[in-house]
């Protein structure tokens, strides 16, 4: 008999973990999304041979030493350049945009779109024909 997915701690973490970064716009690096299902997949073997395998004490002292290589002052100190190159970024093109967007505000060009019209169009096109692909820009509805 196999283990119900929900006691499998690395794939609950990820499956726990997924809306949240979805919801908040987070992406994961490609290496990241490998680590995870490497680790998911040692976790699903080793529980099917043994339901009570717990990797997480054998994936600890490796945890420990990318903790301490991201949290140590050469990891802060990458990530806080990578800040300060961001921010000079913003400071160097935000004025410009903002000229831009106010120029055009007031020759009453500026334009806002909503792309909740054009998702129901697309849905609405899916829903009533499931199984077709079609172009939504190329249908009035």
């Amino acid at each position: 008999m196999e283990p119900p997915l929900v006691n499998w701690i690395v794939a609950k973490i990820l499956y726990e973990a997924f809306p949240l970064l979805n919801r908040y716009r987070i992406r994961l690096t490609s290496d990241f999304a490998l680590m995870g299902q490497a680790l998911a997949t040692a976790e699903g073997v080793g529980k099917g041979l043994d339901l009570e395998f717990n990797i997480l004490p054998l994936i600890r002292p490796y945890i420990k030493k990318l903790m301490l290589k991201r949290m140590g002052l050469k990891g802060r100190l990458k990530v806080l350049r990578g800040l300060l190159e961001d921010l000079g970024d913003l400071f160097t093109h935000l004025p410009g945009g903002l000229r831009q967007m106010l120029a055009k505000t007031k020759r009453g060009e500026l334009v806002v779109k909503n792309p909740a019209a054009e998702l129901r169009r697309i849905i609405t096109l899916k829903v009533a024909a499931p199984n077709a692909y079609y172009r939504a820009d190329t249908y009035d509805m």
